[in-house]
């Protein structure tokens, strides 16, 4: 099969849809599929193809860390494509490159297949004042339903997209299929031991520190600051119980933020205002490949964001036996199972009583958790994350008659 995937970001950037068309193209390569990728990149001055992946000019949009939007209508491209001759399209955006693989898919006359990644409600800010917003999520969502009603099958990968396309007015079914990692990688049975130390080194952790972890882009809608601030409290609780039983101030316990992105000063500052500077360690960028030994160097993963789909990030930490602290999020709520593979907490309160819970646990109990955490990611596995998604193309290519 001639797959073409369309996308607004791919490696070198650092992102879960990133990560995600990365691991769709290789893991359709392997299955003997000839596979192109298209991707939006705003420091390309011309088209280059190169192993499979042709990057496209496109316009920098500075409000949103590293992405570009392509325009839809390029001859250039349109070359490409043709040479190639796709049998399916499969577009990872709904603007620019995305809206270019939907005018394509007409032009060529062959089906294509749509994943949303993202809620558009929590990225408006980026483009337009708070005042116009609201006006323009119903242009957003109106511009959704257009995509959904053309494509031949939808992608989700949680029940928050399905309920999206239902409040778009879609009447399709959306094939939820949930996102995968590369379980090899995130192993800690082969993440090099001094790979791991040189982390610890690097940001001053002992071993006998409790190293909470958040990946993500550093934008406002990860909630990082929110997170922040449920941390300061953790502490300051922390503090006083140590006090009390005459003990250190809470010295042991740490906050790691990996990742980089337009909130990333601010956020610095808001941990000086809150007087967890010295607590709080920002890495900035890391490369995908080189993640594995500063999860295999935490005790948890946290996030205090609602905004998040099927984060691969979080995903990736569990494959690395890392139990997750999640904030409640009632269309999410299947990802962790509360007391086996991590918490569901819903206040400050209840963040520190959650740690503290798993802090007194005894090593047996604490390995059962770990363990837990990654076999609960395994069953994303990899090869059959692949059949799904063939599944849906397979679907996607039955005349209208039979489908």
């Amino acid at each position: 099969m001639r797959i073409a995937l369309f996308s607004e970001t791919y490696p070198p950037l650092i992102n879960g849809v990133s990560t995600h068309v990365k691991c769709l193209r290789d893991g359709l390569v392997k299955e003997g599929h000839e596979v192109l990728v298209l991707y939006a990149d705003p420091k390309a001055k011309s088209f280059r193809l190169k192993e499979g992946v042709l990057v496209c000019p496109s316009l920098a949009l500075k409000k949103i860390y590293g992405f570009g939007l392509a325009d839809s209508a390029r001859v250039a491209r349109s070359r490409y494509l043709s040479y190639f001759m796709p049998e399916i399209i499969h577009i990872h955006s709904e603007f620019g490159i995305g809206l270019a693989g939907v005018l394509a898919a007409k032009r060529l006359d062959v089906p294509f297949v749509h994943t949303m990644h993202t809620m558009y409600k929590e990225y408006m800010h980026y483009i337009m004042p708070k005042i116009l917003t609201k006006p323009g999520l119903k242009v957003a969502q109106a511009y959704a339903r257009y995509i959904g009603e053309r494509a031949k099958e939808l992608i989700g990968p949680s029940r928050k997209i399905a309920e999206f396309f239902k409040a778009c007015g879609v009447k399709k079914e959306v094939n939820i299929i949930s996102n995968t990692v590369e379980l090899d990688l995130f192993d800690v049975n082969f993440i090099d031991k001094a790979a791991i130390k040189e982390v610890k080194n690097k940001y001053r952790i002992a071993d006998n520190d409790f190293v909470l972890c958040f990946c993500g882009r550093l934008g406002k809608e990860k909630s990082v600051d929110l997170l922040l601030k449920f941390f300061s409290h953790v502490i300051r609780k922390k503090q006083n119980s140590e006090y009390s039983a005459g003990g250190t101030a809470g010295e042991k316990m740490k906050l790691m933020i990996i990742g980089d992105g337009p909130c990333a000063n601010e956020l610095k500052e808001l941990t000086v205002k809150l007087k967890i500077s010295d607590k709080v360690i920002f890495t900035g960028r890391v490369e995908h490949d080189q993640m594995p030994p500063y999860y295999a160097a935490c005790n948890m993963y946290v996030t205090a964001s609602t905004t998040e789909i099927d984060s691969i990030s979080m995903k990736e930490a569990m494959a690395t036996n890392l139990p997750a602290l999640y904030i409640a999020d009632k269309l999410n709520r299947d990802q962790i199972i509360h007391g086996g593979n991590g918490f569901i907490y819903r206040n400050a309160d209840e963040m520190y009583n959650y740690i503290q819970e798993y802090c007194n646990y005894s090593p047996d109990l604490k390995e059962k958790m770990r363990k837990k955490a990654r076999e609960s990611v395994v069953k994303y596995g990899f090869d059959e994350w692949i059949k799904r998604v063939l599944d849906v193309y397979k679907k996607a290519l039955l005349p209208e008659t039979t489908r």
